[in-house]
């Protein structure tokens, strides 16, 4: 028995579809972000820690909270271990806030750069 549904669809020749080809002289390798702004991935997080040095510091804090509360877990040690998952939260706020304060610094600092120069 043959399929209903193909009788009604009607198939786009590969040429109609022009717009969806990707153009030949786009060279999207590894090297794409180091091209267009100068710098590699290690230079642009190594830029941004030292412009807000909290975060790392944060992300280090959630994850040594984080392994340490999964390994009591995994051990058995459940008041151990929900503890360090409390600490885990207070440790995403931490960087959550300093995220949020270094965004927040950042654009003050442009804006009053902005300001001196006109």
């Amino acid at each position: 028995m043959s399929d209903p549904k193909a009788k009604d669809s009607k198939m786009i020749p590969p040429q109609e579809l022009g717009y969806l080809e990707m153009p030949s002289n786009l060279n999207l390798g590894d090297d794409f972000f180091e091209r267009q702004t100068g710098e590699t991935f290690a230079d642009k997080a190594m830029r941004k820690s030292k412009e807000n040095p909290f975060v790392p510091i944060g992300l280090g804090a959630t994850l040594v909270c984080l392994s340490a509360g999964l390994w009591t877990l995994k051990t058995g040690n459940r008041v151990h271990g929900q503890k360090m998952m409390r600490y885990r939260v207070l440790a995403q706020s931490f960087t959550l806030f300093a995220l949020i304060a270094g965004m927040a610094y950042t654009s003050f600092k442009k804006s009053r750069e902005n300001a001196t120069k006109s």
